[in-house]
């Protein structure tokens, strides 16, 4: 059997190199900590979390389980003098360098067997001061495997089988008790053995069997005396109990740690036969305990990686510099110092001195000696950095002529940058002359390539504006003379299948100038995809990469030669032609009756061809020939009236009103055939554009990420042309431009670019789950190519602006809410028809003003949610979808926030009223009470009227009525079934212990990267404590939040506020004093008050606002009275991208996806302000 993993390397490729730079920057932030200082322990606990976050995306449970404990304790050690010792920050160093060790031995093809990790696991749970953690805890076996019945599943009912498995449990508890006892341990075990094979027999379906089948495994090698018993193994057999009861209990749940657990002790024996041998074989365990790799061996592995990586960045980039590139200069000298850092803690001599030599002519430039002067540097380098790289591939079997090429390579850069050294001194070695041979080919493909690409892009410039617009073919005449320019660098090159290519493309750009020509989507989709290809397949082969296996495709796919599909109308001529004919024919061989039938189908078929383009001439023509014929009239007769057919006719009706609706709609609401293939790819570009833009975020100088987000979006205009959602490839062809312009000059993204991609990648998820949802999409366009013209220097072109959606406040059925703010805007419009509103202009509401622009944006949107919050509770009062109460509480929360952020207080604290009660309503799969119906309904009514104020220039007043209302609504009684059992309840704590009084220290730096953490956070939070609710034993519901309870904690802690801290520490002690005890319904309860009382407290740290210290049970009264001052607003740094995909739109709606379900509690936020970009803005950001 086989001992390698079956590890999918594909997502951890994706994300290696940002896994390796913020390892190397939390290392780097720790090499000099002086004992006290407290910011390079943050600034490392952040790169942690940021590693943290980027393994949620691949199945490495035990490396994501070591940084997280790793991250803990750096931020305990910024709480806590007492930790804060240097052996301390050398075991997280340990730790680091074991994370990239393992991960490095993955990508090398080492087993993927994570108990690797154990030593340091456990050396860093105890610097933390925690309970030694169990010997599984980094094993994790696959438990989707299932063993197959030998015989059927016993055909019991429940009540049977609660009994059996009842009489089996207390058979087993009597051993367990001797067992623990050891007052004869192997009697004890005996009847623990046969008690769990009787439970075995009795489990209901598959999952249940094979852990059954397992733990008789486990029960068996306790029996033979296989493996030493300890406490962890006791409490194994303790838990095993706890899970048949559930099983009696009816559940069919397991506990997935239970499993790993058993899994871990039967992998411990080494019989070759029994129960135990089967299960081994039946899991493969064997492979999740290989020999350890020496720990010498682990540093030298990552250090080798290390000189490897920085040795093909430092390549790249002098291959870039010596181009012209001069960005490119500051991280080649960064690549250098980390080749050389990495090679002085490898055990080679000549390595060392051959990166020393090359960090330092790095250091060196620009200055007397810049490469882009010396053209002997320029080679010198670049045979350098491959002669290392050779080596650094086969570091292991490196011999003395290594030895005698490196100390040559180095005599030659210091002759290179130093015009006095004596070269005569340099002795010639031919296997180096081969590497300056090669580097020499690197330099001029550099150099060719370059030219290749800017001639392609102009091209593209060209073909995309006829593409857009046949009239412009102003530039048409230079494609032919481009092309051929880059067919004979190819040819230079000796690229066959390339040439091929663009000799292909040259014909088929031909065809389109040609006058009249008919061209087909099909071939402008080719000729795109071809120039989009072509550009791809240059750039990866600058940096050595040839693979032509996607120019092959395209050449195999044929032109498409359009042929002019005849209409029915030119049908009809030539059928009516015929009849002609054949009623000549008829008479003139003396009309016999077997024509007469096949003249009269003819004439009804050219009758209803007549109704089908709507010729109500022809078609009375038509019948008279018909009656003539039926008649039995002479030949004669009828060919007169036959002679008829097709002259003068009467004129078409008039369109139906159906037809003028069709005709006026827009591409993206009839062309649906293709929608959902659109929306699928749509989606899994944009999770790559996300991956790729975090790349960025962590590396700007990663070429490969910043070229995937290009052809993400030019995939999305290809895709949006192609289902014919043209202003979204419209948009799309916009970005594309500007990463074009920024790829051609390889400008690194700045945080400007780094922004819009972020806004461009928002605005289209949003576009994509309105398509999704709706069916359409409103496309609000005009900043994002305003930003992205401004990012690549062009000028707007004259015409018109895009279209934009009407403005208006969406009709509320409530009252006459709807009606009153319609009634304000038609007036509005009537006085002043033909005026706009400037952006500048001030809107003046009760003492109070904003900006219009804003003013326009937060009514649409309130009218919006008040219509959202009408639809939800229709469903709500008939129960017919529980996610209705979701789309309910986003609602009403969407609304406060917005009314809150643009100062509408009573407004806010109204939906807020609201907010609350539905997220506190406890059983949601119930249809709301018909008493309950009217009294939301007047809430959400009064909150209509309040809009209609607003509209009307109002302030509104405040409703406090709101909350009474909803107060005397009463919840239905809750399952009995749900009721905890007497010794769960007992389990529970009855009062949460008191927190520590604690005094907020906001960090300003690290303050907007929590609340950004913890606006992803409380949404997990609330899924998790409603799916507690719905299952109270449920374990893995209770683990996900103490996961997330601990996670914020951490990240509160480190940002300085204090009191949030400690209350969630508070929380989270409680919830993981239950143990594996049921919750009952008053504990939820309390659970969710603190949910709720920690959320007004992020809120309020967005102010900036220290958070006063106060214990759990003390109510935290954050709501401003209603004649407050709204508080102004500080914009907070732009949020870096989110791996859930979850859109976070910046001057779109809130995204509202069904696929993967609603976030309560996720804020969408309009403010006013300057944007994270450093732009003023009054649309949201």
């Amino acid at each position: 059997m086989s001992v390698e993993m079956d590890f999918d390397l594909g997502p951890l490729t994706w994300i290696k190199g940002e896994l390796d730079n913020a390892l190397d920057a939390a290392g780097a932030a720790l090499a000099d900590w002086n004992g006290q200082d407290i910011t390079p322990l943050k600034a490392a606990a952040a790169h942690l979390h940021q590693v943290y976050g980027a393994l949620q995306i691949v199945d490495l449970q035990g490396v994501s389980l070591l940084t997280s404990e790793t991250e803990r304790l750096l931020s305990e050690m910024a709480e806590q003098v007492e930790k804060r010792h240097h052996e301390t920050v050398d075991t997280v160093l340990r730790a680091i360098a074991a994370l990239k060790a393992y991960l490095d031995g993955l990508m090398a093809g080492a087993p993927h067997a994570e108990l690797k990790l154990s030593p340091i696991y456990q050396e860093v749970v105890a610097r933390r001061g925690g309970e030694p953690p169990a010997p599984s805890e980094l094993f994790y076996p696959d438990t989707a495997t299932r063993a197959s019945r030998q015989e059927p599943e016993m055909p019991l009912d429940d009540a049977a089988r609660t009994r059996a498995i009842h009489g089996a449990r207390s058979q087993y508890q009597r051993g367990l008790l001797l067992f623990l006892q050891n007052r004869d341990a192997m009697a004890g075990l005996t009847q623990m053995e046969l008690a769990v094979r009787q439970v075995e027999r009795l489990a209901p379906g598959a999952a249940q069997f094979t852990f059954w089948w397992t733990a008789a495994g486990l029960m068996e090698m306790l029996r033979r005396g296989r493996v030493p018993t300890d406490n962890w193994l006791k409490r194994v057999c303790g838990r095993v109990d706890l899970q048949m009861r559930r099983l009696m209990e009816g559940s069919r749940q397991l506990a997935d740690r239970l499993f790993r657990d058993v899994l871990y002790y039967v992998a411990q024996d080494d019989a070759s036969e029994g129960r135990g041998a089967e299960v081994r074989q039946h899991f493969q365990l064997q492979r999740y305990f290989p020999a350890e790799v020496a720990a010498p061996m682990s540093d030298q592995l990552t250090q080798l990686a290390a000189l490897k990586d920085n040795l093909g960045l430092a390549r790249d980039h002098w291959v870039r510099y010596c181009s012209g590139r001069t960005d490119s200069l500051e991280p080649f000298q960064h690549a250098a110092l980390a080749m050389f850092e990495a090679a002085t803690r490898l055990p080679n001599g000549a390595m060392q001195a051959l990166a020393r030599m090359i960090q330092a002519v790095a250091k060196r430039l620009p200055g007397v000696a810049d490469a882009t002067q010396n053209e002997a540097l320029q080679l010198e380098m670049a045979t350098g950095l491959l002669l290392a790289l050779n080596a650094a591939e086969h570091f292991k079997a490196l011999g003395p002529e290594f030895d005698r090429q490196s100390e040559v390579q180095t005599m030659r850069l210091q002759a290179a940058i130093d015009p006095a050294f004596d070269s005569s001194r340099i002795p010639d070695v031919d296997l180096l002359d081969e590497y300056s041979r090669k580097a020499q080919e690197k330099l001029v493909v550099a150099q060719v390539t370059q030219e290749i690409q800017a001639n392609l892009n102009q091209v593209e410039e060209i073909l995309d504006r006829f593409f857009r617009d046949a009239r412009e073919r102003a530039g048409l005449p230079m494609v032919p003379s481009l092309m051929k320019q880059i067919l004979g660098a190819l040819n230079i090159l000796q690229l066959e299948v390339a040439a091929d290519l663009v000799n292909e493309a040259i014909l088929r750009i031909q065809h389109f100038t040609e006058p009249d020509a008919q061209i087909a989507p099909e071939n402008l989709n080719w000729v795109a995809e071809a120039l989009s290809t072509l550009g791809l397949y240059m750039d990866a082969l600058r940096y050595g990469r040839d693979d032509s296996r996607a120019l092959a495709g395209l050449l195999a796919q044929p032109e498409v030669v359009p042929v002019a599909e005849a209409s029915v109308e030119s049908q009809i001529r030539a059928e009516t032609e015929r009849l002609k004919e054949s009623v000549e024919h008829w008479a003139a061989t003396g009309a016999d009756d077997g024509q007469r039938e096949s003249l009269r189908s003819d004439l009804k078929q050219l009758a209803r061809d007549a109704d089908l383009v709507g010729d109500a001439g022809l078609r009375g023509q038509a019948d008279a020939a018909l009656e003539a014929l039926n008649a039995e009239a002479t030949p004669e007769a009828l060919r007169r009236a036959v002679d008829g057919l097709g002259g003068a006719s009467a004129s078409a009706p008039a369109p139906s009103a159906e037809a003028m609706r069709l005709a006026g709609a827009s591409d993206e609401t009839i062309d649906r055939e293709l929608l959902s293939t659109y929306i699928e790819e749509a989606n899994d570009v944009l999770g790559g554009i996300a991956v790729q833009v975090a790349r960025l975020h962590v590396s700007p100088y990663d070429h490969e990420a910043f070229a995937f987000v290009r052809r993400g979006f030019h995939t999305l205009k290809g895709s949006g042309r192609m289902v014919g959602m043209n202003e979204l490839a419209e948009v799309a062809w916009e970005v594309e431009q500007t990463l074009n312009a920024w790829l051609r000059d390889e400008k690194a993204p700045n945080p400007e670019m780094l922004g819009f991609l972020e806004d461009a990648a928002n605005a289209f998820q949003v576009w994509v789950t309105e398509l999704e949802e709706q069916g359409r999409a409103q496309v609000e366009s005009a900043p994002l190519i305003q930003a992205a013209r401004r990012l690549r220097g062009a000028d707007a072109p004259p015409g018109d602006p895009l279209p934009k959606p009407e403005a208006g406040v969406p009709a509320v059925n409530i009252q006459d809410a709807g009606e009153r703010a319609t009634d304000v805007d038609d007036q509005t419009a009537t006085a002043n028809p033909d005026r706009e509103e400037p952006l500048d202009e001030v809107v003046e509401i009760g003492g109070h003003s904003l900006p219009a622009e804003l003013f326009h944006i937060f009514t649409e949107e309130a009218g919006q949610r008040l219509a959202d919050l009408t639809g939800a509770l229709a469903e709500m009062a008939k129960g017919r979808r529980p996610a209705a109460w979701e789309g309910f509480i986003r609602a009403a929360h969407t609304l406060a926030g917005i009314s809150r952020t643009t100062g509408f207080t009573p407004l806010a604290d109204a939906a807020h009223d609201i907010e609350l009660w539905a997220g506190r309503w406890p059983d949601k799969t119930l249809a709301l009470a018909d008493g309950a119906v009217p009294r939301v309904e007047r809430a959400i009514g009064l909150l209509a009227e309040s809009v209609g104020d607003i509209l009307g220039r109002r302030f509104p007043d405040a409703m406090p009525q709101v909350a009474d209302w909803l107060a005397e609504l009463e919840a239905p009684p809750a399952d009995a079934g749900l009721a905890p059992a007497p010794e769960a309840a007992a389990a529970v704590i009855a009062a949460p212990p008191p927190v520590p009084r604690a005094v907020d220290e906001l960090d300003e730096q690290l303050l907007p990267i929590f609340l950004e953490e913890a606006a992803e956070l409380m949404p997990r939070i609330g899924e998790s404590l409603r799916e507690w609710r719905a299952d109270p034993a449920g374990l893995p519901a209770r683990d996900a939040l103490k996961r997330a309870l601990h996670t914020l904690k951490g990240s509160s802690r480190m940002a300085g506020a204090m009191v949030l801290g400690e209350s969630v520490h508070a929380l989270e002690t409680r919830v993981d004093a239950l143990a594996d005890a049921p919750a009952d319904t008053a504990f939820l309860d309390e659970v969710e008050a603190e949910y709720d009382r920690h959320a007004e407290m992020i809120e309020r740290l967005k102010g900036s606002e220290p958070v006063a210290s106060a214990e759990p049970a003390a109510p935290v009264e954050t709501r401003p009275p209603p004649d407050s001052t709204p508080p102004e607003t500080a914009a907070p740094p732009r949020r870096r991208w989110s791996r859930s995909r979850q859109a976070r739109p910046l001057r779109f709606p809130p995204c509202r996806r069904r696929s993967r379900g609603p976030r309560p509690g996720a804020r969408n936020r309009v403010r006013a302000g300057p944007c994270a970009s450093g732009r003023t803005s009054w649309i949201p950001c």
